[in-house]
């Protein structure tokens, strides 16, 4: 039997299990017509009953199934989809670091006070200054290491500054004091400090020490939960507005109140949209010990809107910046001392991690750019699967490969998760590696291969599902997914595989959660750019309004004039 066949086999065994036997009601609490429901005849009709899709067939044949109590939606017109699910998002990471966060000018030499010096002044005792800012391991300093920089700003009060999401950190003497960083200190697994050619530490840290670091400094920062959660609304409004229903929360902070945080919006309020919260794994706090922590928080109940059965794995860093791991060396090394890039978790490391995770049911969402990486994945998670059919493991970042691996992640039934504009991954073409080429979505799709797309952050990096579906179809054909029935299933039906949740979201079939989302327009019909200008009308996740826009028109209840 092959793992395809096993893969759906089991995805019917669970959908049996999760989905309630709705058929069979006699009414529907909700019936939506006059739209144009994707994928289905012109007539088609939706009810809903319980919060799942219950009806879907031509408008006479529910006739009998409204009743004085049946709310009704007239979509006028507009088209109706399943609602996106976002595989990559960063929500609590944006509200929990602008709460204590200032941004760094690191390329302006003037001594002037800034944002961050006015903070550093305002600091109570103990308390670390942390800031952010782009380019820090390429910032031209005249001569001075960053912890040179930095000391001469901020002298008495323990600094970090960070690159967000991209595991770079700069820090202060002081810092590098409380944290015993010094001319002695060993590189810790999967991290690495940067030193002068004298052995001593520079202020710039690698990988998982960073985020070590950025704990002890968030640790000193008390969070105001009411603040976090007036914020927290504002930016569910903005999921709700771009339709999304479901998301994948690739949080970095979860050890600093976000797993307290999720844990509390999902009790105490409505959550507006589905979450799987990943928490983020170090390669040095000890496999054991992490284990037996992620086997206190798992959450596996699929028809709830709170998820915790998968972990956030950096294998290497980014390409960009010249640490994601390649097969071959760096023309220009910006770690001199690793000429091939960064492996956060080493291939024994890797592979360690994804058979030890089937034993507490997590699958794992891997972050993995180079080539090198790549491999490590792959061929970890084809041991894993020795152990498990069911484990869920996506593969996301990915910007090279050797063209011999692009079967296996089909035959591994793993996802790819593209975060960013494939122009940038265009641009990458001149960058060839010996034995590997830029990642071909066309040729990830002739294996059949899983491809979901996601928008990637939040704040000024936040972009919807519509611009990002419109930005990848107008990229070369090689860069791109096939066409648009392609790149709606890469916010729908794609990343509910990723997350576990088809047999619950991801499509209109009876039985689902009626997670949908109102368009103004029918993509299929129109260009890109078009596309880009489409309007969300109305979201909706079990069968409840999440959004609804002033062009919607408002809904009717009772029975008459419906037919």
């Amino acid at each position: 039997m092959t793992f395809k066949l096993r893969r759906f086999l089991l995805g019917m065994l669970v959908a049996g299990l999760c989905v309630e036997p709705v058929f069979a009601r006699s009414s529907v609490d909700t019936l939506i017509s006059g739209g144009i429901v994707y994928n289905m005849p012109p007539d088609t009709v939706i009810g809903i009953s319980d919060g799942k899709i219950s009806y879907l067939g031509e408008g006479q044949g529910a006739k009998a199934l409204v009743t004085d109590t049946t709310t009704r939606i007239d979509a006028k017109g507009a088209s109706i989809y399943p609602g996106f699910i976002d595989l990559h998002t960063h929500l609590f990471d944006t509200i929990g670091f602008e709460n204590v966060s200032c941004e760094v000018d690191i390329h302006s030499s003037s001594s002037s006070k800034d944002a961050c010096q006015q903070r550093a002044e305002e600091l109570e005792s103990g308390q670390w200054l942390v800031g952010y800012a782009k380019g820090l391991l390429t910032a031209n300093l005249k001569s001075l290491t960053p912890k040179e920089w930095l000391d001469a700003r901020f002298p008495h009060v323990p600094v970090v500054i960070c690159e967000p999401h991209s595991s770079v950190i700069w820090m202060n003497s002081v810092a590098l004091q409380q944290m015993k960083i010094n001319k002695h200190s060993v590189d810790p697994i999967g991290a690495k400090i940067l030193r002068t050619p004298q052995k001593v530490a520079s202020g710039v840290v690698l990988g998982s020490l960073s985020e070590m670091v950025l704990e002890e400094a968030l640790r000193t920062h008390e969070m105001d939960m009411n603040q976090v959660l007036n914020r927290f609304e504002t930016l569910a409004l903005d999921l709700q507005k771009s339709g999304i229903t479901s998301i994948g929360e690739s949080g970095g902070f979860w050890n600093h109140g976000g797993l307290q945080f999720w844990q509390k919006v999902a009790q105490d309020y409505n959550l507006g949209f589905r979450v799987s919260v990943r928490p983020r794994l170090s390669p040095f706090k000890g496999v054991n010990d992490q284990l037996v922590q992620l086997t206190s928080m798992y959450r596996n109940d699929l028809n709830a809107l709170f998820l915790l059965n998968q972990v956030k794995i950096n294998v290497d860093g980014q390409y960009r910046l010249g640490t994601a791991r390649l097969t071959q060396p760096y023309d220009k090394a910006t770690v001199p001392s690793e000429p091939n890039g960064l492996f956060y978790f080493t291939p024994t490391e890797l592979n360690t991690w994804l058979t030890r995770l089937e034993e507490v049911n997590f699958g794992a969402y891997i972050h993995a750019e180079g080539d090198a990486a790549v491999e490590a994945a792959l061929y970890s998670i084809q041991n894993a699967r020795q152990k498990s059919d069911d484990q869920r493991f996506t593969i996301t970042g990915m910007q090279f490969i050797k063209p011999v691996q692009y079967p296996l992640f089909s035959e591994m039934g793993v996802t790819v998760n593209f975060l960013f504009n494939a122009v940038r991954r265009a641009d990458l073409a001149h960058d060839q590696l010996n034995h590997a080429k830029v990642v071909s979505i066309k040729s990830l799709e002739h294996f059949s291969t899983s491809v979901a797309l996601s928008s990637g952050g939040f704040g000024a990096h936040y972009t919807p599902p519509l611009k990002r579906i419109a930005e990848n179809l107008q990229q070369p054909t090689k860069y791109r997914v096939k066409d648009i029935h392609k790149a709606i299933e890469a916010y729908t039906i794609e990343p509910a595989k990723s997350l576990g949740i088809e047999s619950v979201t991801g499509s209109l079939v009876i039985g689902k959660s009626a997670d949908l989302v109102f368009i103004d327009k029918d993509l299929t019909q129109l260009s890109a750019e078009q596309i880009a200008k489409s309007t969300v009308l109305l979201t909706m996740l079990q069968g409840g309004i999440t959004y609804q826009h002033e062009k919607a028109l408002p809904m009717t209840s009772g029975s008459n004039s419906m037919f």
